[in-house]
């Protein structure tokens, strides 16, 4: 099968999916003309400790300066996910019953979105997941539905989508008859389908899942394969069974059968296994989707000076492929795709999210 499409969401993963390959719109033969699309960088959405009164942050990792800074950004309490779309920046902080959006320009806040006010106080308490299609942002929420921001008024429109308890991560891929189909993991036990075109809502309970916690879609010629991060569920105080699950048409199989975070950009699936209640060191695992030929060990190497002990996002630039996992006690490490550290950058507590900015630049410029 041919991948066509592999729209991502988690932490950043609903990002439209750059190549970075040069592209010569005017038909130039001049290669000074010919443009490029870079990863400008990477914007580090923190949680912070409420135990130790320290509160959620936003970090932008420069990678034209090579240094990384704190935003001033009032995130407030307990933010979940960061999703570049476009000119904006969308964030979730459920603590506060708001979606921030902020200018990729200068991250300066454009909006501040009441989601109990806009969405109504059980439709809209405690936003999660975000993604994007068309013209608009999808936001779920802890109340149970997943509303709508027109991505140009800044502004909450239409009817919220009713799907069901705990809805967390989406992604939105179009099916083979060209329609686009919203995916949302449900966190007890299911997942939902959105048609995005009629509105219909379809819910599917495989019996293998036990609580869907991210997703990423992939469409190929002819079938949509949705790849499931399920938690797994919690005996004697110990995380158990979290894995990574491919459901098509034609059913569900576990692909990696032990990861706690996932990331997913191109043709690839990155995964961390970190159970909690377990002290056993963090594992990470690369799935190749287009040859699927089983998951192999992701060989994350050279970092003893900066080692991560315990990872709480992950994420790959889908330009460069290159994964950044970010630490409980503050920092994000870069590697390569075949598991090369790169850099080490401190940022907030608990980093738990990650997205990034890119800039279009011009091919005789790069190469000076």
């Amino acid at each position: 099968m041919k991948k066509l499409l592999f729209s991502i969401a988690f932490m950043a993963m609903g990002s439209v999916l750059l190549t970075g390959c040069l592209s010569n719109d005017n038909n130039s033969t001049d290669i000074k003309d010919l443009e490029v699309v870079i990863t400008k960088g990477a914007l580090v959405l923190c949680k912070g400790n409420s135990e130790l009164n320290i509160p959620g942050s936003l970090h932008f990792i420069d990678m034209e300066n090579g240094n990384a800074r704190q935003l001033n950004v009032n995130i407030g309490k307990d933010p979940s996910e960061i999703y570049v779309y476009g000119s904006k920046v969308y964030i979730t902080c459920t603590g506060e019953d708001a979606v921030m959006v902020l200018s990729t320009r200068d991250f300066i806040l454009l909006e501040e979105i009441d989601t109990k006010e806009e969405m109504g106080e059980e439709e809209g308490a405690g936003p999660r997941g975000l993604t994007g299609y068309g013209s608009k942002v999808y936001v779920s929420t802890n109340g149970g539905y997943v509303g709508v921001i027109d991505t140009t008024s800044i502004a909450m429109t239409g009817t919220p989508y009713k799907v069901g308890g705990k809805p967390e991560d989406m992604g939105v891929a179009l099916n083979s008859n060209n329609v686009p189909l919203l995916y949302v993991a449900n966190n007890d036990g299911y997942y939902t389908t959105i048609d995005l075109s009629q509105g219909g809502v379809t819910e599917s309970k495989p019996a293998m899942l036990h609580s869907p916690a991210q997703v990423a879609a992939a469409s190929f010629e002819t079938s949509t394969v949705l790849f499931i991060l399920d938690n797994g569920q919690i005996e004697e105080g110990v995380q158990k069974d979290a894995g990574v699950y491919a459901a098509s048409s034609s059913g569900v199989e576990k692909i990696i059968p032990d990861a706690t975070g996932m990331t997913a950009a191109g043709q690839y699936i990155v995964t961390y296994n970190a159970p909690a209640g377990s002290n056993s060191t963090p594992s990470y695992s690369l799935f190749n989707v287009n040859s699927y030929a089983g998951y192999m060990a992701f060989p994350k190497g050279g970092d003893t000076q900066y080692p991560i002990a315990e990872p709480t996002a992950i994420s790959m630039d889908p330009n460069t492929y290159a994964v950044y996992i970010g630490d409980a006690e503050g920092f994000v490490n870069i590697y390569t795709l075949n598991g090369a550290f790169e850099k080490n950058y401190p940022v907030g507590i608990c980093p738990v999210d990650i997205a990034f900015t890119y800039k279009v630049a011009k091919y005789s410029d790069l190469v000076k």
